[in-house]
């Protein structure tokens, strides 16, 4: 008898010190996220969501996205990270050693800075495609307008001999920015097309994403990542445990980190009543929420081009906030 309760007192323990440690590293990947203000961020696209469902339906909206944030939206983050973390290896020590440099002065006001830079990114990748206005398509020949719209990016003449070169082996060499161009180039690498008319606009595409992307970033950094920006990248992206971190973003896209979590949304607010809506329009509303959510408004207002749907725009028609 004494045995069995001894047995049965020692699986308690266990299973109690199994469940401090679940909660620890939980704890720990909370205060990752917190961090790296990945609760804010999602919780701001989250709630611009709302605007996918049916606003007459017999369901407030709005209070039910609200409900959502409040009850459910923390405990549906960490589910999804806490279990993507753990299938790549990431450790409660890798976890904290990041967030004491993601909270220490200089890794906060990096933070900052990063975000401005991302916005301008944003716009400055975004921009040149809306070239591919109605005019190039109903061109005699559309090929050559292309060419003389979207010509190469060029670098800024203002640009710092020794900024670009700093952010050339800091920034452009660090696993995000690699990540990020390798999926734009990736759609062109594997794409095959079969019409040679496709195949000139795909080949043209190629050639130009990969000619102005650096000088994308680079142009869009410059007065807004700091040098002393970039030597806290250069230590950060260096750093081991942020590197485990960091290659999440290779997870696939459909299932990874934060896209779960807008799934989830949208199933819990499906089977609280919610009915999606069937408007074409309002996924197009979602995505100039998103933008202007960066203060980018690419597509302009009603007042500014009341007779234009935003793929019939030229340059001139787009409005840029800063």
């Amino acid at each position: 008898m004494k045995k069995t309760r001894l047995l049965i007192a020692m699986l308690l323990m266990l299973v109690a010190a199994s469940g401090h440690a679940q909660d620890s590293y939980r704890q720990a990947v909370k205060d990752y996220l917190t961090a790296n203000d990945q609760f804010e961020k999602t919780k701001s696209i989250i709630s611009s969501m709302g605007m996918l469902f049916d606003g007459k339906g017999q369901v407030d909206i709005d209070q039910l996205t609200q409900r959502y944030l409040d009850e459910q939206y923390e405990k549906d983050m960490l589910d999804c990270f806490v279990l993507q973390m753990t299938e790549k290896g990431v450790s409660e020590a890798d976890l904290k050693e990041v967030v004491s440099l993601l909270t220490s002065p200089a890794g906060k006001a990096y933070q900052e800075h990063q975000q401005e830079w991302l916005s301008e990114l944003l716009a400055d990748m975004m921009l040149p495609l809306m070239a591919m206005s109605q005019d190039v398509v109903d061109a005699e020949d559309p090929y050559a307008e292309l060419e003389s719209v979207m010509e190469i990016v060029e670098p800024r003449e203002d640009i710092d001999a020794a900024y670009a070169e700093k952010f050339k082996n800091t920034i452009m060499e660090s696993t995000f920015v690699k990540n990020m161009t390798d999926q734009i180039m990736e759609g062109y690498e594997n794409d095959t097309v079969s019409d040679p008319d496709e195949q000139k606009y795909h080949d043209f595409f190629a050639k130009w994403w990969k000619s102005s992307l650096p000088t994308i970033f680079l142009n869009s950094a410059y007065g807004t990542l700091t040098p002393e920006d970039l030597d806290y990248a250069g230590m950060l992206y260096s750093n081991d445990a942020f590197c485990r971190l960091g290659d999440l973003g290779n997870l696939d896209r459909d299932a990874g980190q934060w896209g779960d979590v807008l799934v989830k949304y949208m199933e819990w607010m499906e089977e609280q009543g919610a009915t999606p809506s069937e408007d074409p329009g309002v996924a197009m509303e979602f995505l100039k929420s998103i933008f202007a959510s960066s203060g980018i408004d690419l597509f302009g207002t009603e007042e500014e081009a009341p007779e234009k749907s935003w793929f019939d725009m030229d340059l001139e028609d787009l409005g840029r906030g800063k």
